[in-house]
């Protein structure tokens, strides 16, 4: 939830998308050698995705509504998948010097991972495997969702990042001016471009999922007293 829309999407939406890390590209070679991407074969990349997104939001789905109530065990399914979670305090300070916001972050290399491991692990490492952070306060259902939606995209490989396009995230979401835009090389204006396109898709889904689970639990309870009457 980033005021990074306001800022690179009326640009980045403009920048064609043709797939990202998780997906091979069907493509067709010329004789010198060089990667053309037909209309046909984006259009049944873009059909694969599309596949991929709505069987994940499926699945997101049938996990929170079976754990609306117990989100501990959403919590659970995130560090048997293998991300290790932390309740943390980080104050804002930290956060922007390392250029990184609360909920799931990838696998982190250098400096960052360095300050992050002394903060969470009280060890010197310069390599940090991906890890969920959590406020210990509780969050409200819908800022977990979200969160929860990311992490599940990123782990699934259905999104790509690194320390660079993390950083460049950031940046974007945090200066005032859109000066840093026109700069962007094409692969980062694609990736950026997808991961800010998912995370409105996520926005979407967490506040619609949340209004419809609360709707039913109203109308049950309504039903209920009905019925006690």
């Amino acid at each position: 939830m980033s005021n990074i829309f306001k800022k690179i999407i009326s640009f980045l939406f403009k920048t064609k998308t043709i797939g990202t890390k998780n997906l091979s590209y069907v493509s067709s070679s010329s004789s010198l050698g060089k990667t053309i991407i037909t209309a046909h074969e984006n259009l049944e990349l873009n059909s694969s995705r599309d596949a991929q997104i709505e069987a994940a939001e499926a699945e997101i789905e049938n996990l929170i509504r079976a754990n609306y109530d117990t989100p501990e065990n959403l919590f659970s399914y995130i560090s048997t998948s293998g991300t290790k979670i932390y309740e943390v305090d980080l104050s804002k300070p930290i956060l922007n010097y390392l250029k990184i916001q609360m909920g799931y972050i990838p696998v982190l290399l250098g400096i960052k991972a360095g300050v992050l491991n002394l903060i969470l692990n009280k060890k010197v490492a310069f390599e940090l495997r991906d890890v969920f952070l959590t406020p210990k306060t509780k969050e409200k259902p819908i800022t977990f969702f979200y969160k929860f939606y990311m992490w599940y995209f990123y782990k699934n490989n259905l999104l790509y990042t690194d320390d660079k396009i993390a950083a460049l995230l950031f940046e974007l979401d945090n200066e005032d001016n859109r000066s840093r835009i026109p700069t962007l090389t094409y692969h980062e204006s694609s990736v950026i471009s997808k991961i800010v396109k998912t995370d409105m898709r996520a926005i979407e889904f967490a506040m619609s999922i949340t209004e419809a689970i609360s709707k039913a639990k109203v109308f049950a309870k309504n039903k209920q007293d009905n019925k006690s009457l």
